[in-house]
Formats: structure tokens, C-alpha cells, sequence
């Protein structure tokens, strides 16, 4: 019987070696190259940065900018957040400053602007963050500013239709990120760029305030494996950390030298939204 399992659980070690080594490893040995994927997003900021999205097949080795058009003419698009899709890694979503929402279905080879049937996403808002729900990926949430006004988006069909489920008081603040828990469709946490950090747990029919006073804040993190740890980087690139969900922080010293960073990102798998400008790599 001992032997049995033993060779069972061979067995199985043999063909995921085959799966992970070997098989990629004749692919590209007979030409046929097996993609990894990567992808940069450029903000413009005072003409520091070119902005704009290039793309790699290779792990990295080699990019390419990636060319755009609306109605025939070519644009130059400036990138806040770029979200791959939980259940299908050819899904990619682009948040932009001043024009919408775009996706791609081809794993970032051609891109297409997203336009909801009642125009509640408008073309020119800026997108600072995108969550798909691990649950039921026809449900999406943005948090996006126009009309000068922060405000958070839902769709129940893949972004043929927004409801408006949140908005700030008061003009001039936008929502900076936003995570969608994996556990449950209904439960997201979004950042504000006066430091605000609030969570619902019923589609945003009611909100609770985690804090208010955590400091003007310019992108935010949730690790996906564990919830209760958030990072953000605050105004000016400092970067500070919560254990228990955003009730405490502290800041986070980088190679001893301060704790200003431009910008993060956590490995490993991504399950929730990401939010934040200037550059990002995932």
C-alpha cells in the first residue's frame, strides 16, 4: 500500500517537472517561445517621464511601446494603473489620466476603449484604480475622477453598465486606489487622497471609516495574501504600513536611507485592484 502511494506521488512530482521545465523548455528549443508578460505604464509629470504603456513577450529582455487610437488618430496616453484580470490572464485593463477606462483581450496587443451604455464612465476621467471581483468576474468597481468629483463605480456585466456607488463631499479630491476582498464580491477598500481609508462589506450601500488621518495619500497596496497588511505611499513618496487592516501604521525605513520610494508593488499573486500614479510594474 506504501509503495502504491509512493509511486502515485512520483508519479505526479514527474509530470509537474515535465509541465514546468521540460515542456517550455522544447517549446523554445523548436522556436515556439513561451510569452512572459510584462508591462510598464507611464505618467507624465512635469515632462520628468514620457508617458504611455510598453509591453514584453519576454520576461523583460525586450519592449515595446504600445501605439493607440481614437476615431482613426493616434493618442498618447498617460497611464495611472494597469490590472490583469483574476480568471484570465489575456484580460488586461489600463486606467489613464483624462481618457477612460481601456481593455485589451489579448494580452495587451490591441487595446480598446471602455464605453458603458448610460456614458456614467465618462471617455476623459481619470482612472486611478481598477478591481475585478475572483468571485464573479463580471463584476467590476473603478475609482475614478470627473467632474471633478472622486468618485467609485460598479458594474455587474463586464462594464456595459456603471452605477455610481460612492462619491466624496466637497471637489477637488479623487479616490486613489481600491481592493476588492477575493472572499466576497461585496467587500472593497478604497483610499482617499486626503487620507481617508474606508471598507463596505455591502457593495457600497453603507461604508465604514477606517481613518481620516493617515496623511494625503498617493497610491495604495493590499497584499493578497494577507488582507490586513496595506501599504501606501503617501504625498512626496513616503511609504508607510498597517497590520491590522489600516487601524495603525508605521513607516516603512528603505535601505536605511529614509523612506521615500516613487513607487511599490507585491509579487506573487494579485487578487484584489491596485491604484496609484506615476509608474508601475506588475
Amino acid at each position: 500500500m506504501l509503495f502504491a502511494k509512493l509511486r502515485i506521488f512520483l508519479a505526479i512530482l514527474v509530470a509537474i517537472l515535465v509541465i514546468v521545465i521540460v515542456f517550455p523548455f522544447v517549446l523554445n528549443m523548436v522556436g515556439f517561445a513561451v510569452p512572459q508578460f510584462a508591462f510598464v505604464g507611464g505618467a507624465s509629470s512635469g515632462g520628468v517621464m514620457e508617458s504611455g504603456i510598453w509591453r514584453s513577450v519576454d520576461g523583460g529582455e525586450s519592449w515595446k511601446e504600445i501605439r493607440f487610437q481614437a476615431k482613426g488618430e493616434p493618442m498618447q496616453l498617460s497611464i495611472q494603473t494597469i490590472f490583469f484580470h483574476p480568471s484570465s490572464s489575456a484580460v488586461i485593463f489600463m486606467g489613464t489620466n483624462g481618457s477612460g477606462l481601456w481593455k485589451s483581450e489579448s494580452s495587451g496587443a490591441s487595446w480598446k476603449r471602455i464605453s458603458d451604455r448610460a456614458n456614467i464612465l465618462q471617455s476623459d476621467s481619470d482612472v486611478r484604480g481598477v478591481a475585478v471581483s475572483l468571485l464573479n468576474p463580471a463584476v467590476i468597481y473603478l475609482a475614478v475622477y470627473q467632474n471633478g468629483q472622486g468618485v467609485v463605480l460598479k458594474s455587474v456585466n463586464n462594464g456595459l453598465d456603471f452605477v455610481e456607488i460612492y462619491h466624496l463631499n466637497g471637489g477637488g479630491v479623487p479616490i486613489v486606489g481600491l481592493y476588492i476582498f477575493p472572499e466576497s464580491s461585496n467587500r472593497l477598500l478604497i483610499a482617499t487622497a486626503n487620507g481617508g481609508l474606508l471598507k463596505t462589506n455591502d457593495a457600497g450601500k453603507s461604508w465604514n471609516a477606517i481613518s481620516w488621518d493617515i496623511g494625503a495619500i498617493a497610491a495604495i497596496n493590499v497584499n493578497p495574501l494577507n488582507p490586513n497588511e496595506i501599504i501606501i505611499r503617501k504625498s512626496g513618496g513616503k511609504i508607510a504600513r498597517s497590520l491590522d487592516g489600516g487601524k495603525t501604521w508605521a513607516d516603512i525605513n528603505i535601505n536605511g536611507s529614509g523612506n521615500s520610494a516613487p513607487g511599490f508593488y507585491y509579487s506573487g499573486p494579485r487578487v484584489g485592484g491596485i491604484g496609484g500614479n506615476g509608474v508601475n510594474i506588475f
